[in-house]
């Protein structure tokens, strides 16, 4: 379990002993040249200017510096131990550095629970040396960190150049690929943590370190799996308001631990929940490693404008080559990224500049011109850039380049290209983004290298990037129009937890009987249309009479869960006679399909309405209760329209859930239609999230159909149906 009992003050202090060491010990040190042991030691060697203490009992020193036979021999304090020793040996620094009160304890070596077999109990003894005691741990299975600041690393041929944005990762491969890719496309770092298995410290401290790191504006993190979801959702929630927080989530396919008895438990898999989990948090979800990049890109440049005041992301296209400029045009609009409409000073100095751009469309957006006039003079596509950021209407400029044209054009050779880029990187400004895209960079030797000096002159530049896919510059655009409204998220209820919180997947579960789980429900202000269980047939038909006809009659049998799919369903019965044969038909039916109770049914009132609604609960087993609503009947999962949220969720909560539905403008009164009653079904919505917050034990709960009528009329549930844990359903109040 990760470590509770460090405030947010103390868990940044800590961890700062890792990110800003005065002295560092690795423990395992090799003197033996390509052992991985001795690169990691040398990677701190070549930068680190602190004070760096090799532990290897079997040698006096280690490439030059002194070496000890143990942390506890270290005659000073030590900040962070790194470990890099062979997996049965892990333990026993680790209890040596425990004694030696070392803060920060970081286990690279690999073997533990994520191989399975001794591996888990070895981690779990891991986290047992170190809880109660003041030293804390990272990994194991982890690559190490990357500190601009204290000149630390774990990859060769990095530099340190100190950014704003922070990385964080289960996969050290991916730190790896982050640094370099990111440093290769100017983006500068402050920090980068391989966490590995997550034994100690979990993905919420990492997250509240960061929200409150003076050197980090934008977090990134790459996770698969988390040890406590419900904590990890409210530091994200607290976090991205002020910074923004971009998730690469691997595991994507991996199959829910909850079995799933119901439409709502099919809808509300696992990754799904974890979708819903970054949206309600505000966070920034990504599918691929660029696309993570580009959305690193999008945040910073985002952050530059938003302290500059700029009033527009609006977007300006310009650049070489007719067909594309209009590709590229058409692919905004289609994208929802909005065309800035240039002001006259804008398209007065434009004219200035492209003499006789009448012959091939005019001034406008998207701006379109060959490459021999751009290269007309090596300053043109400065003064471009200069005049177009200038016009307050535009907030991005994507700028593309046929490189293949340019080569054709260019008079002057590599020298004057090199002139045209120096002279575009003093142009651009930081409060707007420049995205230069470089087309066709492979057309011949000549554009490859011309795409070579551009990136190497203008990589770095603020307020420009560089990319070579028209798609990873639109993806760019999508990201800052996002971005520059970080704090827009859905406002969706804080989660608090309550007392016990474990959700843990039940090893044996229950189906509640029909009288059960309506009573349960309606404890929460839930209505039912009128009810009642029968057992036989005279029973049936006084309660006809009782609830008034016409009347559906259906099995409450609880070992028969899609009613309607088996036949044991009818509805529409006006008479006694009707019902009689309605009976009988739904008792053979639940005995062919091997009910254990066939005559167990529910005699309930017909009533229409509006609309259909399905209203589910789930218990997941990392972020706790989620709510679910869609459009319901009987085409539940076929149409697959719903809305989904982690509780708690609140009468506004739900509303928004509504709006979220493909549906809506069948309940908000579309062409003429009455208006449903939405407020009496955001009721209903938010008593079923009181209740998976309050009862643990239901781990599937569904509402399905709920019969929404015109506004002021009330919403009714129609059949509900649940699942529970066997372990503690008994002593609950159901």
């Amino acid at each position: 379990m990760p470590f509770k009992s460090v405030n947010e003050l103390k868990a940044r202090q800590l961890l700062d002993h890792a990110f800003d060491p005065k002295a560092i010990a690795v423990v395992g040190a090799s003197a033996t040249p390509g052992k991985w042991s001795n690169e990691v030691f040398c990677h701190f060697a070549k930068h680190y200017e602190g004070a760096l203490l090799p532990v290897n009992p079997t040698r006096d020193e280690v490439e030059g510096v002194q070496a000890y036979s143990s942390v506890m021999d270290i005659p000073h304090n030590v900040d962070y131990a790194v470990i890099v020793l062979p997996r049965d040996k892990v333990l026993a620094a680790v209890r040596d550095c425990v004694s030696a009160k070392v803060p920060i304890v970081h286990v690279l070596s690999a073997g533990f629970a994520e191989t399975g077999g001794n591996g888990v109990d070895l981690q779990r003894a891991l986290v047992e040396a170190v809880q109660g005691t003041s030293t804390r741990l990272i990994g194991p299975n982890s690559m190490g960190l990357y500190s601009a600041q204290s000149r630390l690393t774990f990859a060769r041929d990095c530099h340190f150049s100190p950014g704003t944005i922070a990385f964080v990762s289960q996969s050290g491969g991916l730190c790896y690929d982050i640094l370099l890719k990111g440093q290769a496309k100017g983006l500068n770092f402050s920090k980068i943590l391989s966490v590995g298995n997550s034994s100690d410290l979990d993905w919420a401290d990492y997250i509240r370190y960061f929200a409150k790191d003076p050197d980090t504006s934008v977090i990134a993190i790459y996770l698969e799996s988390v040890g406590e979801g419900e904590t990890l959702f409210r530091e994200l929630q607290a976090t991205t308001p002020a910074k923004p927080v971009i998730i690469l989530k691997g595991g994507k396919t991996a199959t829910g631990c909850i079995s799933a008895a119901s439409h709502t438990g099919r809808l509300a898999g696992d990754y799904d929940i974890w979708q819903t989990m970054f949206r309600q948090a505000g966070a920034i979800e990504v599918d691929t490693l660029d696309d993570m990049l580009v959305a690193m890109e999008a945040s910073v440049a985002a952050l530059a404008m938003r302290e500059s005041d700029a009033k527009t992301v609006d977007t300006m296209v310009m650049g070489t080559g007719g067909g594309a400029t209009v590709l590229v045009a058409d692919a905004c609009e289609l994208n929802g990224i909005v065309m800035a409409e240039l002001g006259s000073d804008a398209v007065n100095k434009l004219a200035e500049l492209v003499p006789g751009a009448e012959d091939f469309g005019g001034i406008g957006n998207p701006l379109e011109l060959g490459a021999d006039r751009l290269l007309a003079n090596p300053g043109m596509l400065a003064d471009l850039v200069s005049a177009t950021c200038a016009d307050r209407n535009v907030g991005t400029l994507v700028a593309h380049l046929n490189m293949a044209a340019i080569a054709n054009n260019l008079s002057g050779g590599t020298s004057a290209w090199e002139e045209v880029c120096k002279r575009l990187a003093q142009a651009c400004n930081p409060a707007k983004l420049v995205c230069l895209v470089l087309r066709n960079c492979d057309a011949g030797a000549v554009p490859q290298e011309l795409s070579r000096i551009a990136r190497q002159v203008l990589v770095g530049t603020s307020g420009l990037v560089v990319h070579t896919r028209f798609e990873e510059a639109l993806r760019l655009v999508q990201q800052i129009q996002h971005a520059v409204t970080l704090g827009d998220c859905d406002p969706a209820t804080v989660w608090n937890p309550g007392p016990g919180g474990s959700h843990d997947t039940p090893s044996e579960t229950r189906t509640l009987e029909g009288k059960e789980v309506r009573s349960l429900v309606a404890s929460y202000g839930i209505p039912f249309v009128a009810w009642t269980v029968v057992e036989n047939e005279e029973e049936a038909v006084r309660a006809a009479g009782e609830c008034g006809y016409p009347v559906a009659l259906k099995s409450a049998a609880s070992d028969i869960l899609h009613k309607s799919d088996v036949g044991c369903v009818k509805i529409g019965l006006e008479t006694e006679a009707a019902v009689r044969a309605g009976f009988s038909e739904v008792a053979k039916s639940a005995t062919r399909v091997g009910s254990s109770k066939p005559n167990l049914m529910l005699v309930e009132q017909m009533v229409t309405g509006l609309a259909e609604i399905v209203v589910g609960l789930k218990q997941s087993h990392t972020f706790g209760p989620v709510v679910l609503v869609g459009m319901g009947g009987i085409w539940v999962e076929i149409q697959s329209d719903h809305a989904l949220r982690i509780c708690p969720v609140d009468e506004d909560d739900a509303l928004r859930m509504l709006k979220e539905l493909k549906g809506w403008p069948l309940l908000d009164g579309a062409r003429g239609r009455p208006r449903a009653d939405v407020k009496a079904l955001a009721r209903i919505i938010s008593g079923i999230s009181r209740l998976g917050l309050e009862h643990p034990e239901i781990i599937e709960l569904e509402l399905n159909p709920v019969i929404v009528g015109e506004y002021g009329s009330d919403a009714f549930s129609v059949d509900a149906r649940a699942t529970a844990s066997v372990k503690t359903a008994a002593a609950s109040a159901l």
